[in-house]
């Protein structure tokens, strides 16, 4: 019996395109708006730039965590995997409930975000925004229900296209660093004290890191390839965010990059000219439809799993005859994505997303230490290094990254987070009676 008669993916993907989804899965839109927001809060350079680093060994120390948890249940939709074999299929339901609604906003906030972008060389109206950002969702959807290798080909052609134009600002930006952009240093009265509440937004640009796990099913010797992609990935993202962050203050100053929305940009015309603002915004368009494209190849595999399993139903398990992929699960994401796109507010889907993902994170990380007791004969080609205390020292990092965000955002997640409960009591409904007929 084959992979897709048994239900199974393909295992197409090497360790290149891996680290390709990886690093397109986090630079994103980000990195284009935050840094203003960051230096606002951190008011000096100092602050500024340890916030990036500490934001960097907080996704590391959750990368290792998948580092550990990937390559030991190497199935499609990682953390669903993780969950059900840590805590049953009740989780593993609520995870890919969470995961299918929090990542069909996140696809359509990005949409949105293409064209703000879009608008510094065309004028668009709201209704003409939602046109553009429909024919992007679906152009993503048809090309990863095509097959992986398109998605992955696409994926590799973006990635490195937004690096060079990062690359190129770092490299440009090099030889227009002013000394005295760097003072303050930290801010006469707050010190250094605004590091770590400037490392919240900084924590944010990484989201999206982990969703090379969920595409586990279809990677090539996942044992060694997953780990690796991980690291190499999560390297590569924290090398240029730094430097990007280092360049923005050098180009700027601590005063005008602080609170501006288009840092990047602004530092572009430092370096290049009215012509640099045009070429980030360019890779700024490049930049999210990547991020959407790998959002299309990843993010639904997490419904498909929990699909098969048989706590979803039936059709999101389905696999494409032809392209092997899971081709229901893609579109219903589209259509959840259009749903949203069409009917939320940018700043609704925005407060949806953020306490949710922090919710996810603390539940994969738990379920470590709960695989580590429940599950001490599995194998494991990587351990997380300084356990427990690494593990530990990473759930408090989400719980209190967690904390910071508003009490309103946390009340509209936990209203999000409780459609589970009807969805999950309708779907048992359906299967049962199902059994029945």
């Amino acid at each position: 019996m084959n992979q897709k008669e048994n239900g199974q993916l393909t295992r197409t993907l090497t360790l290149f395109p891996c680290i390709m989804i990886m690093v397109t899965s986090v630079i994103g839109g980000g990195i284009f708006t935050v840094p203003g927001e960051i230096m606002a809060i951190a008011k000096g350079s100092g602050p500024n730039i340890v916030a990036w680093i500490v934001a960097a060994v907080a996704v590391l120390l959750m990368g290792l965590v998948y580092c550990e948890l990937a390559p030991a249940l190497p199935g499609a939709g990682g953390p669903a995997v993780y969950l059900r074999e840590a805590y049953g299929d009740k989780m593993s339901f609520f995870y890919g409930w969470f995961a299918m609604l929090n990542n069909s906003a996140v696809l359509a906030v990005v949409s949105i975000t293409f064209t703000n972008y879009l608008k510094y060389f065309i004028p668009l109206s709201g209704f003409q925004c939602k046109l553009v950002s429909t024919g992007l969702l679906l152009l993503a959807m048809l090309t990863n229900v095509r097959g992986v290798k398109m998605g992955a080909t696409a994926t590799n052609i973006l990635t490195i296209t937004k690096l060079v134009v990062l690359g190129a600002i770092i490299v440009g930006g090099v030889f227009f660093l002013v000394p005295a952009n760097f003072q303050p240093v930290a801010d006469a009265e707050l010190g250094w004290g605004t590091t770590f509440s400037a490392a919240i937004p900084a924590f944010f640009a990484f989201s999206g890191y982990n969703q090379l796990t969920y595409m586990s099913e279809e990677i090539k010797d996942p044992e060694k390839t997953l780990p690796r992609a991980i690291l190499l990935g999560i390297g590569v993202i924290c090398l240029f965010y730094v430097l990007l962050s280092v360049v923005c203050v050098g180009t700027l100053s601590v005063e005008v990059l602080s609170g501006s929305t288009n840092s990047v940009t602004m530092a572009a015309e430092v370096i290049f000219g009215k012509a640099g603002a045009a070429v980030v915004s360019i890779g700024a368009l490049i930049s999210i439809y990547g991020l959407i494209n790998a959002g299309f190849m990843s993010m639904p595999r997490v419904a498909f799993n929990v699909g098969r399993a048989g706590l979803f139903p039936g059709f999101f398990a389905k696999i494409h005859p032809k392209y092997d992929t899971p081709y229901c699960s893609i579109i219903t994401y589209c259509c959840l994505s259009l749903l949203l796109m069409w009917t939320g507010s940018f700043s609704t889907l925005l407060t949806m997303v953020v306490f949710v993902g922090k919710i996810s994170e603390f539940l994969v990380a738990t379920s470590l230490v709960a695989l580590r007791k429940k599950r001490p004969d599995l194998n494991r080609p990587i351990k997380m290094p300084l356990y427990p205390a690494s593990v530990i020292l990473s759930i408090a990092l989400t719980v209190f990254l967690a904390a910071r965000v508003p009490v309103k955002q946390i009340f509209l997640s936990l209203l999000f987070c409780a459609t589970s409960v009807p969805a999950y009591v309708i779907f048992a409904l359906l299967k049962k009676t199902g059994k029945k007929s």
